[in-house]
């Protein structure tokens, strides 16, 4: 049976990839925008490498019981 700890570790993968492909796809729309529309799209790969940084950090902490 899998852990928690592992289907987060799963999901830490899954969103690392997802992270690099979604970062190109919005790269590539961006180079069709003009410069003040692509600046306001493009800050959507902060908010998803924001996102990514901070699954790619947790663990669970066990507390007392």
């Amino acid at each position: 049976m899998e852990t928690n700890q592992q289907k987060i570790e799963d999901l830490q993968q899954k969103v690392e990839i997802l992270t690099i492909e979604l970062s190109d796809e919005i790269y590539s729309i961006c180079e069709s925008l003009d410069y003040r529309n692509c600046s306001r799209f493009s800050y959507n790969i902060d908010r998803l490498n924001e996102f990514n940084k901070h699954l790619q950090e947790f663990k669970i902490i066990e507390y007392g019981r």
